[in-house]
């Protein structure tokens, strides 16, 4: 998927191998919740993925976007290939579709990624 199809674009893509941090963090910017931008990331694991609020450039809220069993970014990904996933996880849930979308529930779909053995 294109990023100007969607109507949004992933700005900056963060990595934590450690797992002190969310895995994976995503800095979106175009429609999404009401505000139209965000940082999006996953648990300390690799999994699901959250809107998070920042205050003091650290994460102190998340909303879950998608379950933790939905989706699972491994650590053995490229940035390339993680925010592929992304970006075509938020597409199927309407981000980009209109600056008044619905505040984004858990969804129906689920993605699960498998890193090569």
């Amino acid at each position: 998927m294109d990023m100007q199809q969607a109507g949004f674009f992933i700005e900056a893509t963060s990595h934590c191998r450690d797992g002190k941090l969310p895995r994976w963090t995503f800095w979106v910017q175009g429609s999404s919740s009401g505000s139209g931008d965000g940082m999006i990331g996953t648990d300390r694991q690799g999994r699901g993925l959250y809107l998070y609020t920042t205050q003091g450039g650290r994460a102190t809220a998340f909303r879950e976007i998608v379950g933790p069993d939905a989706l699972s970014l491994p650590d053995t990904l490229s940035r390339h290939q993680a925010n592929q996933i992304v970006l075509q996880l938020l597409s199927r849930l309407g981000w980009g579709q209109s600056r008044t979308a619905p505040a984004m529930q858990a969804p129906i779909v689920g993605l699960h990624v498998v890193g090569a053995p």
